[in-house]
């Protein structure tokens, strides 16, 4: 009888054996069954690894290259149906072996069932598209030892990963299948690569019989806490003679034990575990450290804080002797009981610092973003601020554990019903507090939602794939490729129009078009350069550096036959005949123009949303801000609908949807950029100090060159040495993580830790220490910026002024009743800027002079070489309408730079944890723009720069 391991996959293939046993037990997690056959499922493993990189070594899996296609036919549920076609472009993956044929008449034939179909299940086939060379968990044609070898069998390994590319439901009765189309992920893929770090990190690296103790402690993170315990003594049995694995299981026992309240059985158990790393040889010092841990949370519990630091402590020697560093992902479960200890000793200042610890070791790791430890660390942090009476971070960190437990524990979790124990055990005041904020959190927040559901239904929206490799390169390459005839004009151009066109449904990004025309100036570009004759002046590489190369600009600047209404009904009529001096630039620059892009009302706000145009949706969720007043052009350039766009910024209008579209901006010193041809006209103080046109760009590479050109030969060489090279190794840099201004929101932690880690990168570089500065005339921003808004008069009536198209007045009050009843024509934040600008303020004039003083001041400062890193604004782009609320003022952190008149280039720093870009400013002192544009460069190697909103799906 053939009982070998090299047997495995035979047996695996007869009918009603192995094959429905193991598959039924390992999707109904029938414990029994898979200690039973566990060395069978791995021998299959290793078989189908063997089997897998001889088929694709000898080229029997990917004939002449090309992908392949495998088919399953089965019968599931309407609800895992639905599940799936709710999910297209997200990752699945099954939790037993998956058979499959290459014939798709072999699925077909299983997948129509009339008896399934009156049972209430669904027939569905499942199309698996091959391409990936790396797949995460192995494959092959098992054909060879099947009873069915004219099947064509392809066998999966449990585990196998998946994308859902595209379900095509059975609409009726005559259709006789639901059809899902699947793709194999690969270690490559950019969704898997935080995956696949995590799961190396913790299961894939184990030994096998550690993989048995994972599967226990999986039970356990799934609460299946009365499986695990049955699971653990039957293991121990069957493995007897390994003492690690007979360790993990007493360590498991004492896990469920301390969940239990037993804990002294607890401490009996974790110290066996302890005894028996301290003696095996070679001794594993991250077990080691880990059963350290475990033992020190026991005597915690118990109420013995000294033994539990001790142990603790003990715990941290063997981690950092294993990793030399404090920042190794296993440090934060010590740093997180070190808070535990903390704060039961009542040193609530320790206990949060070694809380955030632990958090940003989390983020800093990369673990995913899901994981039930954030849960954990946030409910830490929300009762640390609760003994410290900190109202406001207590709701916030209790809100986050809340939302993040709702998504990824169980609905009966003991977790889930701690947290809402805790959140019910605040004193009196607290609960007062948390209620009331709570309320009007959860208010907007429905109301929010529920209307994006009713526009968007349950979709999970994602923007279509990024299908044309033109779309990604920066505008310089484009415009090189272009003069030595790599591409032509009228490819580059018709691949960024077809882009708009798939955007625009899910961003409404642009206001007007002129596809037609652009795709015309193509051709004829395109026949100067292949005509085989000297190129004029006109279209020297050095006349016209971007030739051929789409732009956008935003609604605000004029060009003949596009509206120029910023977003105002007063002026929704009026169309352009003049051009923009910036825009003109830009032209002669070779450059053609495509669209212009929407803008917030009047252009002072920064969501860009108005009643003529509607709202412009963030391309890496269409439930957020894109920023403001330049949102439109930050979009398009994000979600590669143009390679750059001209903004214009006299209060963050180009930093702001730069940060939030996860794009480069650069605010110009004063007067370097020409601001003519901009609605609504700007007063000279504005000119001078405030307003600044400048470049929005996926790429560092772009910004200078687009910033020579929109400021053109006269403008340009009133930069400092623009034409020197930096050393960034000669700067001084400073940074600011906390504003601490009136009325405006702190940093949030993940934005804290990307910018340390852009501080620690040119610190680790050029071996040097960056201080921290605390500038108290900070706290004064937001009113230094309205009364240089102002030019320190006591009132002003200009956006009044504007609103009306210069011919009247509004009164704000009145608009807001209008508001109220529903027949106003104007947004809430242009009818709140109305009040308060008619407001009086007798401290308009000192803050003026003041706001001129704390530019000397901060001019000394930086001098001649001098950076300072800044954050752009506290948090992640906010959900629409939330600003209003919840953020107002939080504008100011780019808003006091127009104030001060300085230059600052905002830098994307990757996605933070809900996948939305991350920010920090570059600022120097007058006239220094060219350091900024450096120090951005720099910024853009270490942390990645862009990160595209869609996939990357080219022929």
């Amino acid at each position: 009888m053939h009982l070998g391991a090299e047997f495995a996959l035979w047996w695996y293939s007869k009918e009603n054996f192995f094959f429905s046993s193991v598959n039924k037990a390992l999707r109904t997690f029938d414990r029994d069954t898979i200690i039973t056959f566990r060395v069978f499922s791995r021998d299959i493993g290793e078989l189908l690894h063997q089997d897998f990189l001889l088929q694709r070594d000898q080229g029997k899996l990917w004939e002449n290259g090309e992908d392949i296609f495998v088919y399953r036919g089965q019968t599931i549920s309407p609800d895992v149906l639905n599940w799936i076609s709710g999910n297209e472009d997200e990752l699945v993956s099954f939790t037993n072996f998956v058979s499959t044929s290459r014939k798709r008449e072999v699925g077909t034939f299983f997948a129509e069932s009339t008896q399934a179909i009156s049972q209430g299940l669904e027939p569905a086939l499942f199309e698996m598209r091959l391409s990936t060379r790396q797949p995460i968990k192995p494959f092959a044609d098992v054909s060879m030892y099947s009873q069915f070898s004219n099947e064509d069998e392809i066998l999966f390994m449990i585990g196998i990963i998946f994308r859902i590319d595209k379900v095509i439901k059975r609409e009726k009765p005559e259709m006789p299948y639901t059809l899902v189309r699947l793709s194999l992920i690969g270690n490559a893929d950019y969704d898997m690569r935080e995956v696949v770090d995590h799961l190396k990190a913790t299961r894939i690296n184990a030994t096998y019989n550690n993989q048995l103790a994972n599967f226990a402690s999986i039970l356990e993170e799934m609460s299946e806490y009365g499986k695990a315990e049955c699971y653990y003594p039957k293991l121990m049995n069957q493995i007897s003679n390994d003492k690690s694995v007979h360790a993990a299981c007493l360590d498991g026992h004492g896990t469920i034990a301390l969940r239990n309240g037993k804990y002294a059985d607890a401490i009996m158990y974790e110290t066996e575990a302890v005894e028996i790393y301290e003696n095996h040889e070679p001794r594993d010092l991250l077990h080691l450290a880990k059963k350290y841990n475990n033992l020190g949370m026991a005597y915690g519990a118990s109420g013995n804080s000294s033994t539990a630091r001790f142990h603790f402590q003990r715990s941290n020697e063997l981690k950092y002797s294993l990793f030399h560093n404090d920042r190794h992902i296993d440090m934060a479960d010590t740093f997180d009981n070190f808070g535990n200890c903390y704060e039961i000793e009542n040193d609530f200042d320790q206990a949060e610092e070694n809380f955030h610890r632990a958090l940003a070791i989390r983020i800093g790791n990369n673990m995913p973003r899901r994981h039930p430890d954030f849960v954990k660390n946030y409910m830490s942090l929300g009762n640390v601020y609760g003994n410290k009476k900190m109202f406001e971070q207590v709701v916030l960190y209790h809100q986050k554990a809340l939302d993040l437990a709702r998504d990824v524990l169980p609905f009966d979790h003991p977790l889930l019903g701690l947290i809402y124990l805790f959140c019910c055990a605040m004193d009196k005041t607290l609960k007062f507090i948390a209620f009331i904020l709570w309320i009007i959190r959860s208010f907007l927040s429905i109301w929010i939602r529920l209307g994006f559901r009713l526009i968007y239904g349950n979709q999970k929206f994602k923007l279509p794939p990024i299908t044309n490799q033109i779309l990604l390169q920066p505008a310089t390459v484009i415009a090189k490729r272009i003069r030595q005839r790599q591409v032509t004009v009228y490819e580059v151009v018709r691949a960024y129009v077809d882009r708009i066109k798939v955007i625009q449904p899910y961003l409404n990004v642009y206001v007007d078009e002129r596809f037609e025309q652009a795709l015309n100036e193509a051709r004829e570009i395109d026949e100067i350069l292949d005509n085989g004759k000297p190129l004029s002046d006109q279209w020297s590489e050095e006349q016209a550096p971007f030739l051929g190369v789409p732009f956008a600009i935003k609604e605000s600047m004029q060009f003949p036959g596009f509206h120029n209404s910023t977003g105002i009904v007063a002026r929704k009529n009026f169309i352009s005949t003049e051009t923009a001096k910036s825009v003109e630039n830009m032209l002669k620059s070779g450059a053609i123009l495509l669209c212009n892009t929407n803008v917030s009302e009047g252009c002072m706000w920064f969501e860009s949303r108005n009643s003529l145009y509607g709202t412009t949706n963030n391309p890496y969720d269409l439930t957020r801000i894109v920023g403001g007043s330049s949102g439109g052009a930050g979009c398009i350039v994000s979600a590669a609908g143009v390679p750059f766009a001209v903004g214009a910024d006299v209060g963050g209008s180009i930093r702001l949807p730069s940060f939030m579209n996860g794009i480069f901006g650069h605010k110009t010193s004063p007067d370097i950029v020409p601001n003519d041809g901009q609605y609504p006209p700007h007063k000279d103080h504005h000119q001078k100090y405030l307003l600044a046109t400048g470049p929005m760009c996926r790429y560092t590479c772009d910004l200078q060159p687009m910033l020579r050109v929109l400021a053109g030969s006269e403008n340009i060489h009133k930069l400092i040495d623009i034409d020197t090279p930096v050393d960034l190794s000669k700067l001084r840099y400073f940074y600011i993580d906390e504003m601490d201004a009136y009325f405006v929101n702190k940093i949030d932690e993940e934005q804290k830790l990307a910018h340390r880690q852009v501080v620690e990168h040119f610190e680790n570089k050029y071996k040097i220490h960056i201080p921290r500065l605390r500038l108290n005339r900070l706290r004064y921003a937001v009113s230094l910026w309205s009364a240089m808004m102002v030019d320190g008069e006591l009132s002003s009536r200009d956006f009044s002024l504007t609103l009306c198209n210069n011919t009247a007045y509004i009164n704000g009050y009145h608009e807001l009743l209008k508001k109220i009843l529903f027949r106003s024509t104007h947004t809430l934040p242009a009818i709140g800027l109305l009040i308060l600008e008619a407001l009086p303020n007798k401290y308009n004039r000192r803050f003026h002079s003041l706001a001129h003083k704390f530019f000397d001041e901060i001019q000394v400062l930086l001098g001649d070489d001098g950076v300072l890193l800044f954050p752009t604004f506290p948090q992640s782009a906010p959900v629409h309408g939330w600003p209003l609320i919840m953020n107002t003022f939080d504008y100011i952190y780019c808003g006091i730079i127009n104030a001060l008149g300085l230059p600052s280039t905002q830098c994307p720093l990757g996605l933070d944890s809900q996948h939305l870009p991350l920010g920090i400013q570059c600022i120097a002192g007058r006239g220094h723009d060219k350091l900024t544009l450096a120090v951005a460069q720099e910024i853009e190697q270490a942390m990645g720069g862009w990160v595209q909103p869609s996939r990357m799906k080219c022929d």
